[in-house]
C-alpha cells in the first residue's frame, strides 16, 4: 500500500465526517470505495505471492479470515488523532460529526474494511480500555426494578416475549381502533428531530435543546463527554447483528462493563426497551376483545401500554450499538409475521403504523443500511401478501399493501442517494414496486399511495441507466404516461361558480372516516366543475376558520390528496384558490370570491394550518412545488415588493407557506425527559409525508429555488437600493428563538427572516452552489443591483455566518481580503463563486483594477502563510 493510499483514506474519512459537507450517502460511498481498493490491493498481493499446487488450488495468506484488513492501521490512526470526540455538551457541530463518525465506521465494519474485533484487541493490548470508576454505562430507559428478583422476573418476561411470534394484528383490522393507534403513534420518530443525532449539518432549530445540554444531559450521548475517545467509540460503534458476530458483541460487553452487576444491568436495559416496543406492537385491536366479557375484563383490569413518546424517551438514551441491536431484533420479528401470513400460516398482519414506527426508530439510530434492507425485504413480500388477502377475501385487499408500500417508498426516497449505490438493490426495488402497482394502473385514476409509488418508479427509471437497459421494453411506454399525468405543469383555475356551502361537509368534518369510496367521489367531482368549486372552498374554509386541531388538518390534507388522485382537475382548483388567497390584492381577478369574502388573509392564526395542508398536497404529488412557486409565490411577493396596495397580507401568507415548504420537513421534536409535547402545534404528523415532501424539494428545478430567493430578497429590500439585507445589521437581530415576535414584525423584517431560514436549509445551499458552480449567471439578474447579488450569494454560501461588512477606504479590496481569509479546503467553492461574481459584474474599465487587487491580496496571503 502506497503513502498516497494513506492520504486518500484519511481525506475520505474527513469528508465523510465533516459537518461542512452533507449527505447520508457519504459513509456508504467511502466504505464501498475502500472495499474496492482493498480488493485490488489483495489481488495484487495474491498475484505476487500465490502458490499454485498441482491441482491448481491457491494458497495465500491474504485470503485468510484472520488477515488484518488493508486499511486497519490507517483507520485506527484516524481514530487516534483526527476523529471527532464528545467534549462539550452544547457543541452541536461536534455532536453531528460524532454521529457521522458512528455512521462511517458502521459501514466500514459492514464492508469488512475495518475489523471491530482487531480494534478491540488493539485497545486492550494498549491499555486504552483499562477499567476505572468512570466507565460508561447505558442509561436505563426506565426506573430499575426495586429488587433483584423483580429484575429477573422482568428479564424472563422479556425473553419470553422476544421468542413470541405474536407481533401482529388481526387481518380484519377494526376501523374503530385506528384512531387509538393514530393517537398512540402521533409523536413521530424522526431522525432530524431536535433530539436526534442526525448525520447532517447542524440545524439552527436545534439550539432550543440548550437547557438539556446545560445540565450535561445529552439524551443521545449520556455520560460520555468526560470519557476517553476510544471508550466513546467502543460504546457506540455498531456491529452487524449476526451469529458470526456474537463473540465480538460479548467481548465488547465484557470490556466495557466487566462480568458483574454492570454487565447484567446493561443487558437488562436492552431487554427492557425491547419488551416495551414489543408490548406496543403486540397490542390487540378491539376486534379481538369484543363481547361483554372482554369489555368487562378490559374495564376492570386496564393494562398500561407505553406510548410512542415513552418508548422514544427511553430509546434515545441507548447507545447507537444498543439501538441497532433493538431495531434489528424487532424488524426481524415483523418480517417473520409478514412471511408467515404470506405463506398462509397465519391470519395476522402487523399494522402499517407499527412498521412505520420501526422505520422511524431505525432511522433515528442511524441504522441506515439495515433500514434499506428491511424495506426491500418487506417490498419483496407484498405481492404474496396481496395474493393471500385475495384468497382470504379480506377487506384489506388493495389497501394494506399499497399503504405499506407508500411507507416503504417514503423511506427509500429519503435514502435514495444511498440506495442507488447498489445497482442490485435498486433493480430489486424497481421490480418490486412495478409488481405492486401493476402496469395496468391508470396514473390519472388511482389512489394517492399508488400515485406516489408511480412517481418514484418514474424517478428511478429516469435516473438509473441500468434500469432503462433492464426494464426498457416493459416500462418505457408506461413511463411516458406517468410523466404526462404526474409531472406535467398545470395552470391555476380562476373559478367563480355557485357555491354550495354544505357540499361534502360531512366528509370534511370527519376526514379520517373510511365510510365512502374515494374513487366514486372522485368521479363525481370530475364530472362537475360546480362541485369541485364548492369542495375546495369548503375545505379551505374549514382549514382557515376551524383550524385549531392539527390532527384534523393532517387528516383533511390526506383526504384531499386521495380525492385529487382520482380527480386530476382538482389540482388546478387547489392552485387557483391558493393564488386567490396569496394574491388577494388583485381585486378578485383570481376567482374564488366566496372564500375571500369569508376568510381574513391578515389573520395570522391560520397560516401554519394552511401551510401544513399545502405541504401534504405537494408531498402526495397533487401539486408540483415549482408550479406553486411560479403561479402563486412569485406573483404575490413581487406585488408586495412593488408596494402594490393591500398586498402585504397575501405576501406574509406566502412567506409562511414558503417557510413550511422549503424548510427540511420536521415536526416538533419528541419531548425530552418529562417535557410534555405541544399537541396544539401544527405540522406534518407522519414521517412518511415528511419524507415525501423532502423528495419534492429535491426534485424542484433549481431555477424555481433562485426565483424564490430573489423574490423574498427583494421583498426584504423593497427599495432596491441595498438597504436592509445589503447591510449586515439587517440580519443580526433575527433569531430562531423569537418566532412569535418575528411573525408580527414588519413585512420587510419578516422577509429577511424567511430568506435567512430558507438559505440555512441544507438542500437549498447544496442545490444552489452546485448550479452556480456550473453556471454562475443565475444571480446576474437585472432586478438585482451588484451589491444585492453579492449579498445574496454570501447568504447562500455562508447562511449561518453573520454578513460581513466591507466598509472602509477600499471596499473592493476589503471584500477580496475577506474572501481569501475565509477560504479553506471546504470553502474553496464558495470563495471561487464570490470572486467569479465580482469579475463578471465588472466593466472593462474596472476589470484590470479588480484583477490587480485579487493578485495583490493573494500574494500577501501566501507571504503571511510562508
Amino acid at each position: 500500500m502506497s503513502p498516497d493510499d494513506d492520504a486518500v483514506v484519511t481525506l475520505l474519512c474527513e469528508w465523510a465526517v465533516c459537518c461542512k459537507r452533507s449527505g447520508r450517502h457519504r459513509a456508504m460511498v467511502v466504505a464501498k470505495l475502500l472495499e474496492k481498493r482493498q480488493a485490488e490491493i489483495e489481488a495484487e498481493r495474491c498475484g505476487e505471492s500465490e502458490v499454485v499446487d498441482e491441482k491448481g488450488s491457491v494458497s495465500s495468506g491474504s485470503l485468510s479470515a484472520a488477515t488484518l484488513p488493508v486499511f486497519q492501521d490507517v483507520l485506527l490512526q484516524f481514530l487516534d488523532t483526527q476523529a471527532p470526540t464528545l467534549t462539550e455538551p452544547g457543541n452541536e457541530s461536534e455532536r453531528v460529526e460524532f454521529s457521522n463518525l458512528v455512521l462511517l465506521f458502521c459501514e466500514l465494519i459492514r464492508h469488512d474494511v475495518f475489523s471491530h474485533n482487531i480494534y478491540m484487541c488493539t485497545l486492550i493490548s494498549r491499555g486504552d480500555l483499562a477499567s476505572d470508576s468512570h466507565l460508561p454505562r447505558p442509561r436505563s430507559p426506565s426506573d430499575e426494578p426495586s429488587d433483584e428478583s423483580e429484575r429477573k422476573e422482568q428479564e424472563a418476561g422479556s425473553s419470553g416475549k422476544n421468542e413470541d411470534t405474536g407481533l401482529s394484528e388481526p387481518m380484519e383490522i377494526d376501523q374503530n381502533s385506528s384512531a387509538n393507534f393514530d393517537e398512540m403513534f402521533s409523536p413521530p420518530m424522526h431522525c432530524e428531530s431536535k433530539g436526534s443525532p442526525s448525520p447532517e449539518k447542524p440545524a439552527p432549530e436545534q439550539d432550543s435543546k440548550a437547557s438539556c445540554k446545560d445540565k450535561g444531559m445529552d439524551p443521545a450521548f449520556p455520560q460520555l463527554y468526560e470519557q476517553p475517545r476510544h471508550i466513546q467509540y467502543a460504546t457506540h460503534f455498531p456491529i452487524p447483528q449476526e451469529e458470526s458476530a456474537s463473540h465480538e458483541c460479548n467481548q465488547r460487553l465484557v470490556v466495557l462493563y466487566g462480568v458483574g452487576k454492570l454487565r447484567d444491568e446493561a443487558r437488562h436495559t436492552i431487554k427492557k426497551i425491547t419488551k416495551d416496543i414489543l408490548k406496543v406492537l403486540n397490542r390487540k385491536s378491539t376486534a379481538e376483545t369484543g363481547g361483554e366479557e372482554g369489555q368487562r375484563r378490559k374495564r376492570s383490569k386496564p393494562e398500561a401500554f407505553p406510548t410512542a413518546e415513552d418508548i422514544f424517551s427511553k430509546f434515545q438514551h441507548l447507545s447507537h450499538f444498543d439501538q441497532h441491536q433493538v431495531t434489528s431484533q424487532v424488524s426481524r420479528n415483523v418480517l417473520e409475521q409478514i412471511n408467515s401470513f404470506a405463506l398462509g400460516m397465519s391470519y395476522h398482519l402487523p399494522l402499517v403504523q407499527h412498521i412505520q414506527f420501526i422505520f422511524d426508530l431505525m432511522e433515528y439510530s442511524l441504522n441506515i443500511s439495515g433500514l434499506i434492507d428491511f424495506a426491500i425485504q418487506l417490498l419483496n413480500e407484498l405481492s404474496l401478501v396481496e395474493a393471500e388477502l385475495l384468497l382470504k377475501s379480506s377487506s384489506l385487499v388493495g389497501s394494506y399493501t399499497t399503504s405499506l408500500c407508500l411507507c416503504i417508498v417514503a423511506v427509500l426516497r429519503r435514502y435514495h442517494s444511498c440506495l442507488i449505490l447498489n445497482p442490485e438493490q435498486t433493480a430489486q426495488v424497481f421490480d418490486g414496486l412495478r409488481i405492486v402497482v401493476k402496469s395496468g394502473v391508470n396514473p390519472a385514476d388511482c389512489s394517492s399511495a399508488e400515485r406516489c409509488i408511480l412517481a418514484y418508479l418514474y424517478d428511478l427509471y429516469t435516473s438509473c441507466s441500468h434500469l432503462k437497459n433492464k426494464f426498457g421494453e416493459i416500462f418505457s411506454e408506461f413511463c411516458s404516461k406517468v410523466k404526462n399525468s404526474i409531472y406535467c405543469n398545470i395552470d391555476p383555475s380562476d373559478s367563480n361558480m355557485l357555491w354550495d356551502p354544505v357540499f361534502m361537509m360531512e366528509a370534511i368534518a370527519n376526514p379520517s372516516a373510511h365510510n365512502f369510496n374515494h374513487s366514486m367521489v372522485g368521479k363525481i367531482l370530475n364530472d362537475s366543475p360546480v362541485n369541485r368549486y364548492s369542495f375546495v372552498c369548503n375545505v379551505l374554509m374549514d382549514v382557515c376558520v376551524d383550524h385549531r386541531d392539527p390532527e384534523r388538518v393532517n387528516d383533511i390534507g390526506i383526504l384531499c390528496a386521495e380525492l385529487t388522485a382520482y380527480c386530476r382537475s382538482l389540482s388546478a382548483e387547489w392552485l387557483g384558490i391558493l393564488k386567490a388567497l396569496c394574491c388577494s390584492s388583485n381585486n378578485g381577478n383570481c376567482g374564488f370570491n366566496d372564500l375571500l369574502c369569508n376568510v381574513d388573509v391578515s389573520d395570522l392564526s391560520f397560516h401554519d394550518s394552511l401551510a401544513t395542508f399545502v405541504a401534504i398536497l405537494i408531498a402526495r404529488q397533487c401539486l408540483l412545488l415549482e408550479d406553486l412557486v411560479r403561479c402563486v409565490a412569485i406573483p404575490s411577493l413581487l406585488n408586495a415588493a412593488c408596494s402594490e396596495q393591500d398586498s402585504e397580507p397575501g405576501a406574509r401568507l406566502t412567506c409562511r407557506i414558503l417557510l413550511h415548504l422549503f424548510k427540511t420537513p420536521q415536526r416538533n421534536p419528541v419531548p425530552q425527559d418529562g417535557v410534555k409535547s405541544d399537541k396544539s402545534s401544527v405540522g406534518i404528523r407522519s414521517s412518511c409525508d415528511r419524507h415525501l415532501l423532502a423528495a419534492s424539494q429535491n426534485s424542484i428545478v433549481v431555477g424555481a429555488v433562485f426565483a424564490v430567493l430573489k423574490a423574498v430578497f427583494m421583498l426584504g429590500d423593497a427599495e432596491l437600493r441595498g438597504s436592509g439585507l445589503s447591510h449586515p445589521a439587517g440580519l443580526d437581530d433575527i433569531s430562531e428563538g423569537r418566532n412569535v415576535s418575528i411573525e408580527t414584525a414588519s413585512l420587510d423584517v419578516y422577509a429577511k427572516y424567511v430568506l435567512k431560514t430558507i438559505c440555512q436549509q441544507e438542500w437549498v445551499g447544496e442545490r444552489c452552489l452546485k448550479s452556480l458552480s456550473e453556471d454562475s449567471s443565475a444571480l446576474q439578474d437585472p432586478v438585482l443591483v451588484n451589491i444585492q447579488a453579492q449579498r445574496l450569494l454570501q447568504l447562500i454560501c455562508y447562511p449561518h455566518r453573520q454578513l460581513d461588512s466591507d466598509d472602509g477606504d477600499n471596499p473592493q479590496r476589503q471584500r477580496i481580503k475577506r474572501i481569501l481569509q475565509n477560504m479553506d479546503q471546504w470553502t474553496m467553492r464558495q470563495s471561487s463563486l464570490e470572486l467569479q461574481l465580482m469579475i463578471k459584474q465588472s466593466t472593462n474599465n474596472e476589470l484590470y483594477s479588480l484583477l490587480e487587487n485579487i493578485a495583490k491580496a493573494t500574494y500577501r496571503g501566501v507571504s503571511e502563510i510562508s
